[in-house]
């Protein structure tokens, strides 16, 4: 199946099957207008823009971390403001954010990095390490396992926290810049674990990585100061009106990447 014949599957499927709501959502804190829309059950979109400060706090209010002045984020119909405290570790394992720095444990090894969170949360031991053997090929790790984070590399380290997370099989997931800091060759492993991973979850993804999201994303989360909204296609972002957007894509088109402000 095509890249376009899975764009529109999704589509269909997000008709029917909507995990992530979004009525009229502004982040606190910041004059911004009002961002509506849907998220299904598999596929994936970008927090695209010039300031890194917008995309992390649009991040983390699409999460229910951040608060918000106004409108509600809806995970499987239920505001998740209003999720109970017992049902919050249920939540978090569903709805998983990876942000910037990818802290690990220092004092443990990679493989005790990988498997502590899952055994904390109750999976069966023996599960846990089938994930993670599965997910270590996915995102072709390379790396000693028994190693210690420092000495990692910073590509290993990525791919840590992004199976870590993996492995408590989120139904979103929220990933904050995994490109950051990576030399560009690096960035493949990353790019083809994101592409397989979002055929069973949704991944919500915040960077820079234009080439990347024109390809392989439905849906565009544009967010700056002078401008928030959501397109429907990497063709109607190209199409916007809005002067920010113009110059964002305009710094794109000519090879040059986005200017990061904060």
């Amino acid at each position: 199946m095509d890249h376009q014949q899975q764009v529109r599957q999704r589509a269909t499927l997000a008709a029917t099957e909507n995990l992530l709501s979004i009525e009229q959502m502004q982040p606190e804190g910041v004059i911004a207008s009002a961002l509506q829309g849907q998220l299904a059950a598999q596929g994936m979109s970008f927090v695209l823009g010039p300031q890194a400060s917008w995309r992390r706090l649009y991040l983390l209010s699409l999460a229910g971390i951040a608060p918000l002045a106004a409108g509600r984020v809806l995970y499987q119909g239920r505001d998740l403001t209003q999720w109970e405290a017992t049902a919050q570790e249920e939540l978090r394992q569903q709805l998983v954010c990876v942000m910037q720095p990818m802290a690990l444990l220092s004092v443990r090894n990679a493989r005790d990095n990988l498997l502590l969170p899952a055994l904390y949360h109750g999976q069966p031991e023996r599960l846990a390490r089938a994930r993670m053997e599965q997910a270590l090929a996915e995102i072709q790790f390379a790396g000693d396992l028994t190693q210690l984070p420092a000495f990692l590399s910073p590509l290993e380290r990525v791919q840590l926290a992004l199976v870590r997370a993996r492995l408590l099989q989120p139904k979103i997931f929220l990933i904050e810049d995994p490109w950051l800091g990576l030399d560009w060759p690096d960035c493949a492993s990353i790019e083809a674990a994101l592409r397989l991973w979002s055929q069973d979850s949704y991944l919500l993804i915040s960077g820079q990585a234009l080439d990347f999201a024109a390809q392989h994303a439905e849906a565009f989360f544009y967010v700056s100061a002078e401008h928030q909204a959501i397109y429907g296609s990497w063709s109607a972002l190209l199409a916007s009106d809005s002067v920010s957007v113009r110059q964002y894509c305009h710094a794109y088109r000519s090879g040059h990447p986005p200017a990061q402000r904060e």
